[in-house]
């Protein structure tokens, strides 16, 4: 079970990243990376912490992190994220 305070309790967050081809002879999109974001890395957010409209707010400061092609592979660049752990629910 998930602890909202104990980002310990979360699995880390995975981020696949590919292309999109938009060529006539190529529509397949590439993988091109994998990002693996521990939850420690992350903020966690409450209701109490917004003053305004949560969804207008910004949760963390953006972060880079590290993209492998493969487990044990040396870096081949960085995604640039901001999010948090949150316990409020969002309509979209």
């Amino acid at each position: 079970m998930r602890d909202i305070n104990d980002l310990c309790s979360y699995p880390p967050f995975i981020l696949d990243v590919y292309d999109e081809d938009a060529e006539l002879f190529d529509h397949t999109d590439d993988y091109l990376a994998r990002a693996i974001v521990e939850p420690e890395d992350c903020s966690i957010v409450t209701q109490s912490d917004f003053e305004h409209d949560p969804i207008k707010e910004i949760p963390d400061t953006p972060r880079w992190h590290p993209c492998r092609f493969s487990t044990g592979e040396p870096k081949c660049g960085e995604i640039l994220v901001s999010f948090a752990v949150a316990d409020i629910d969002h309509s979209f």
